[in-house]
């Protein structure tokens, strides 16, 4: 079975993380001080074997639900 080798939220720096960083970095985010309006999370899963998954999500609570299935 493939394993996560990155899981990457699109924040201004385009930081890697894991899927547990990636969650509280979602989490903590406040959705109404953005550094500019607010569109959408961005996320992209990688995997050892090259694979990729990337999903884009419009509420935080759907992008929390796509990561912890990630697990």
């Amino acid at each position: 079975m493939p394993a996560i080798t990155s899981v990457t939220v699109a924040t201004p720096d385009g930081t890697s993380h894991s899927v547990a960083q990636a969650m509280a970095f979602i989490e903590s985010f406040d959705e109404s001080k953005p550094c500019g309006p607010f569109t959408r999370y961005e996320i992209g899963v990688r995997y050892n074997n090259g694979d990729e998954i990337r999903g884009q999500f419009n509420d935080k609570a759907t992008a929390i639900t796509f990561l912890r299935g990630m697990r």
